[in-house]
């Protein structure tokens, strides 16, 4: 599903919103050794939510031209202009659900049917956080057991959610008049740029098998705040 909502220009703001919503179950994942089912002889046996797909996503983006300066609402001209007017901010805004993960374990099933991993036990839900969970961990890894010699994990593809999106994207740019001679159209851009503007941390990767240092903890983040300048002389 998904919806849209759009405003072309309403006292200089002009913006777009969008928001999908989805649902992939798989039978089978493409992780290491795209190893495809791991028993043939029950394709549906670990079915779940896809590891490339979000259930939500969000994206709003929009443009805002600030009423100072010549011709806008609050009119002004000369130095007052030159300095308050033609100003411009847009952004964009993304929110999305992490994606689902499933939990690498030891394959004690005996069959060889598995070709690299097999599945864990799953005997509470990862995702709740009511319940302790250890120090710098994202999920409760007490959760996923190694299954009994003989027998197959339990455990689903997707069975716990990855940390998801929430970041905005914001600019700022002016255009400057520059009187010069037979040059009546040349102009002075200037634009700021801040990508994760608020600098919230996005959580990344997170271990998802027994092996790790930390099971269950987040291992990496994305990219911090970024700030970069622009001065550009057109004519």
């Amino acid at each position: 599903m998904t919806t849209t909502l759009r405003t072309n220009s309403w006292h200089g703001l002009a913006g777009l919103s969008t928001f999908t919503w989805s649902y992939d179950k798989v039978t089978a994942h493409y992780g290491i050794g795209n190893q495809g089912f791991m028993d043939y002889r029950d394709l549906y046996r670990w079915a779940g939510p896809s590891l490339i797909n979000p259930d939500f996503r969000s994206v709003t983006s929009m443009t805002y031209e600030l009423p100072f300066g010549k011709g806008k609402k609050f009119n002004a001209s000369g130095p007052v202009d030159w300095v308050a007017g033609g100003w411009r901010v847009t952004g964009i805004a993304q929110f999305m659900q992490g994606g689902h993960q499933w939990w690498l374990a030891q394959d004690n099933s005996g069959t060889s049917l598995p070709t690299f991993y097999g599945m864990a036990n799953l005997v509470c839900n990862p995702n709740d956080q009511s319940h302790a969970v250890p120090r710098l961990a994202y999920i409760n890894k007490a959760c996923y057991q190694t299954p009994p010699y003989g027998s197959f994990g339990n455990a689903t593809l997707g069975s716990f959610t990855e940390p998801g999106i929430n970041n905005w994207d914001l600019s700022v740019a002016k255009s400057f008049r520059v009187p010069a001679p037979k040059l009546e159209d040349s102009k002075l851009n200037f634009r700021a740029d801040f990508f994760n503007a608020f600098n919230h941390t996005q959580w990344s990767y997170v271990c998802n098998q027994f092996n790790c240092r930390v099971p269950g903890r987040v291992n990496d983040t994305h990219n911090p705040r970024q700030i970069q300048f622009m001065l550009q002389y057109v004519f």
